[in-house]
């Protein structure tokens, strides 16, 4: 004999599943966890500090870089990033010239500050000893 549970039983499990389901979104949050991103063989994962990003705030990209299959920090990749921004007033910008501070093994710190609110894309060139590799994340949000 199956047991008999209450609408408020169902409501309470929907909500608890549906809480767990919007905490794995890619879309962000508290701790500026954004994404992460499987191309060739590595596993590149960006934060940003803060999160969301303030406009005239500094702000810093963090990059983490491992190896896809074993999760082994690679000691030999070089990342170069670059910055296209699309600004809410409708013009854009692209910045090529942005510095990668490794501060530990495959840890990469950008440190930047973005002036308008808008969208900003962090495309990043990663260069192994296997080649290069290309990495671009989705629409990162910079707020006012």
């Amino acid at each position: 004999m199956m047991k008999q549970y209450s609408l408020g039983t169902y409501s309470l499990i929907l909500f608890i599943f549906a809480s767990l389901v919007s905490g794995c979104s890619p879309a962000g949050n508290e701790t500026g966890d954004l994404y992460t991103l499987v191309e060739g063989n590595y596993r590149v994962r960006l934060t940003t500090n803060p999160s969301p990003i303030q406009v005239g705030e500094p702000a810093t990209l963090i990059v983490i870089v491992q190896d896809a299959t074993s999760g082994d920090i690679p000691t030999d990749v070089i990342i170069r990033p670059i910055l296209d921004m699309d600004m809410a007033d409708g013009m854009g910008m692209t910045i090529s010239n942005l510095d990668a501070q490794e501060v530990a093994p495959g840890q990469f710190h950008i440190n930047t500050v973005i002036d308008h609110a808008g969208e900003i894309t962090l495309a990043l060139t990663l260069d192994t000893p296997n080649g290069i590799v290309s990495v671009r994340f989705p629409d990162i949000e910079v707020t006012p």
